[in-house]
């Protein structure tokens, strides 16, 4: 799970710095002012969780408050990925989005099913 950690704070920092620097890669928006304003703060956003994500990985232990970070990231991922759903519907972005926050979010379960066992030694 510390390796998953570790990946995901890669990801959320690219993904963060690309949608903040070049949000056109990812959105279809034309000249929408409010969108560009929302996709910077996710931008920033993205590259805080990242930091943090990157944190937690360094630190990492098999405590419950981690597993609960843990759980906590990886419904995230599962939300987002619906929205992104919705966004696609929608037809502001490509299917990407739903591909790597879903797939991410089935990788980050099966890791968690792999390493549940470890979990249980804390009470």
């Amino acid at each position: 799970m510390k390796y998953i950690l570790y990946l995901h704070a890669i990801i959320e920092v690219i993904g963060g710095v690309v949608f903040y620097t070049a949000p056109y890669f990812i959105l279809e928006m034309g000249n929408d002012q409010s969108l560009l304003f929302m996709t910077k703060i996710y931008g920033i956003m993205a590259v805080i969780l990242g930091v943090v994500s990157m944190e937690i990985a360094r630190s990492w232990e098999y405590h419950p408050l981690y597993k609960r970070i843990y759980l906590v990231l990886m419904g995230m991922h599962v939300l987002i990925g619906f929205s992104c759903y919705g966004f696609y519907q929608a037809g502001v972005i490509s299917l990407g989005g739903v591909i790597t926050h879903l797939g991410f979010s089935v990788l980050m379960m099966v890791m968690y099913f792999k390493d549940l066992p470890h979990f249980g030694s804390h009470k």
